[in-house]
């Protein structure tokens, strides 16, 4: 009987080990790592050559945790923009020179505008983790115009809202998943095949039930309207003059309640928006990944720079923003 046990335990050792090999061989595998964080729950690791999880496609992560070329010193002739957001940003199935942020810099600078794009998007962050990184970056990095993409975690994500035992098992999901991402087949079953499932048991692990009670829809929007008021009060007591850009959802036309917030709020306080949600330019099969809802293609990116390029060009260019709706940070 320990014969026949021990012989299934080896069988299904080897198939684990050549299903991995294989894999790895077909390009799966060696996804990206986050270091955890007190406040941002994950952040990039950096330093790290890792691949998207849709393409295969090589991802390097720069020395100070952003997707894309090293940041190099400031230079004063050369004006720091730093564009926020989730995935979509991040570039989900695109190369790093095929990132929207990254098209965006090339294209200014073809076009003989001094820009440096840093590409700030992180896999599923929501806005109050781009509100945390914005204030980071304003210390580090000195940006001197910065966009906030709409990120389309909102609807699932309550991390802002969770306790210290919810916030905890967070850390520790982050810390346990690092060490998925480097199998093969945690990539191929786990971030592909079971995507659905995924996507599932995430939500319910940062559910409001760990917050302690349930908040309702005008709850979440109105957090979601303080987050943004805290974003442009920052910028303007730090005269770096800000923007919004709302990405479109494959089968909508219309913006969801949260872009529709963000729609508003920019045009209560003028600040540049482009607005994007009554779908892109082009056919959505050529604007979105394949089977993807909200991830935009190496064409869909291209687009959005071509679309953004004349907002940020305006961006760099506008005078240094007032401090009449500044309040306490």
């Amino acid at each position: 009987m320990r014969g026949k046990i021990g012989l299934a335990l080896a069988s299904t050792l080897v198939l684990f080990v050549v299903a991995e090999v294989v894999l790895r061989l077909a390009g799966f595998g060696r996804l990206e790592v986050y270091d955890t964080d007190a406040e941002l729950f994950w952040r990039l690791r950096p330093g790290q050559v890792c691949r998207t999880k849709v393409g295969g496609h090589p991802v390097h992560v720069n020395d100070q945790g952003y997707r894309g070329l090293p940041i190099a010193a400031r230079d004063a002739g050369v004006r720091r923009v730093i564009v926020f957001g989730d995935s979509a940003t991040y570039g989900w199935g695109v190369r790093d020179d095929e990132t929207y942020a990254s098209q965006l810099g090339l294209r200014l600078a073809d076009d003989g505008v001094p820009v440096e794009v840093v590409n700030a998007g992180v896999n599923a962050y929501a806005l109050f983790q781009e509100e945390i990184a914005f204030g980071r970056a304003l210390a580090t990095l000195r940006p001197d115009a910065a966009v906030f993409a709409f990120s389309f975690n909102e609807s699932w994500q309550n991390l802002q809202w969770l306790d210290e035992a919810g916030r905890r098992r967070v850390l520790r999901g982050v810390e346990w998943k690092n060490w998925l991402r480097k199998s093969a087949i945690f990539h191929f079953f786990g971030e592909i095949q079971l995507r659905f499932l995924y996507d599932r048991l995430r939500g319910e692990l940062t559910s409001d039930v760990h917050g302690g009670h349930a908040r309702t829809d005008d709850e979440r929007l109105g957090r979601y309207r303080e987050t943004l008021a805290r974003i442009d009060d920052r910028a303007r007591a730090a005269s770096v003059p800000i923007a919004f850009l709302v990405l479109p959802t494959r089968g909508r036309s219309e913006p969801d309640p949260y872009q529709q917030v963000m729609l508003d709020f920019a045009r209560g306080r003028a600040i540049p928006v482009l607005d994007l949600t009554k779908g892109p330019d082009m056919p959505p099969d050529e604007f979105f990944l394949a089977m993807d809802t909200v991830h935009p293609s190496a064409a869909g990116h291209a687009d959005v720079a071509r679309r953004l390029e004349p907002l940020v060009r305006g961006l760099v260019a506008r005078p240094t923003p007032t401090a009449q709706h500044v309040s306490a940070w």
